[in-house]
C-alpha cells in the first residue's frame, strides 16, 4: 500500500485524516504494513464502540496499535538475533 491508499482507507474506516505532520511521523517509524495494521485495528475499535471513539481516540489508539506492533517485530528480530549469536559462540 502506498500513503495515499492509507489515507484513502483511514478516511473511509474512520472518517477525518490526522495531521500531514502525523503521517509523516508514522512513515519515519512504521513500515507500511503496521500502518495498515493500525488502522484496521481503530476501526474495529470504533466499531466495537458503536462509532462513539473521538477523533483523538482514534488517533492515540492507532498509534498504540503501532508501537506495540513495531516493538514486537523488532523484540523478535533482536530475539533471533541474539539466538543466532549464541549458536555461532558454542
Amino acid at each position: 500500500m502506498t500513503i495515499p491508499d492509507l489515507k484513502v482507507l483511514w478516511g473511509k474506516l474512520l472518517g477525518a485524516l490526522p495531521c500531514d505532520e502525523q503521517w509523516e511521523f508514522w512513515i519515519c517509524t512504521h513500515s507500511m504494513q503496521t500502518i495498515e495494521h493500525g488502522i484496521k485495528k481503530t476501526a474495529q475499535k470504533n466499531l466495537s464502540t458503536g462509532n462513539l471513539m473521538t477523533t483523538d481516540h482514534k488517533l492515540r489508539f492507532a498509534c498504540a496499535v503501532m508501537n506495540s506492533s513495531t516493538n514486537q517485530k523488532t523484540a523478535g528480530q533482536r530475539g533471533s538475533n541474539s539466538t543466532g549469536d549464541q549458536a555461532g559462540a558454542q
